[in-house]
């Protein structure tokens, strides 16, 4: 009786240990091709907006900007973007190049860009 429990809890024991093994890689493998889905869905959003003309206008890459900046943040300075009421100024300087992190006092995101621009300095 002892031997036949041993032999069962070895089995469901067993077949634990190769379904964590099969199943572990298999989630892995789905979370990163989704996570790279979103990043590129979340690249073509952010070059629809101003958004996007204002990280390049300011030497930042979007595909670091991406990968490096917190969801919460991004998702943040998203709709800060798009909720913005100084798109003729954003535009124009933009358009000019005239852009640095001391000179966008008019952009909701102005902080964190300057944070951005710090990070990459360093």
């Amino acid at each position: 009786m002892n031997m036949l429990l041993s032999t069962a809890m070895f089995g469901l024991f067993f077949l634990l240990l190769i379904s964590v093994v099969v199943v572990l890689p298999i989630a892995i493998v789905f979370h990163v091709k989704a996570g790279i889905g979103y990043r590129k869905k979340l690249a073509r959003r952010i070059h629809q907006l101003r958004l996007g003309k204002m990280l390049t206008a300011l030497g930042i890459d979007t595909g670091d900007y991406i990968q490096t900046e917190n969801l919460h943040d991004l998702k943040e300075q998203l709709e800060k973007c798009g909720t913005c009421e100084n798109t003729a100024e954003c535009d124009e300087k933009t358009a000019a190049g005239d852009i640095s992190p001391e000179n966008i006092e008019y952009c909701r995101n102005e902080k964190s860009w300057q944070k951005l621009v710090d990070e990459q300095k360093h």
